[in-house]
């Protein structure tokens, strides 16, 4: 099991993630299932590295979207495959409120 920290910029994932949070990901084998509503880092072909939670699976397929207006939609998005997946967030740290 590979884990990452990355760091979230912009305000696609509000409120579920707010910007210049940290997560930690957990990279899980092909055959776990994953679950609609649950939140990926992906390696995207056109985006680089996004966060993301899982819309609805498509076969192969996985389909993720934003969680505010601001992002990306999940149609530019598309449609991507277990390779594209990095891990799927299990902790959010959260920054200091001032």
């Amino acid at each position: 099991m590979l884990i990452r920290i990355g760091r979230v910029r912009g305000q696609s994932m509000l409120p579920r993630i707010p910007p210049d949070a940290f997560i930690i990901t957990c990279k899980l084998p092909r055959y776990w299932r994953k679950k609609a509503g649950q939140i990926f880092y992906l390696d995207h072909p056109r985006y680089g590295r996004i966060v993301k939670t899982l819309s609805h699976i498509d076969g192969q397929s996985y389909w993720f979207r934003s969680e505010a207006n601001v992002g990306v939609s999940a149609e530019a998005i598309g449609a991507l495959t277990d390779k594209h997946i990095l891990g799927r967030v299990v902790w959010v740290i959260r920054p200091p409120q001032p």
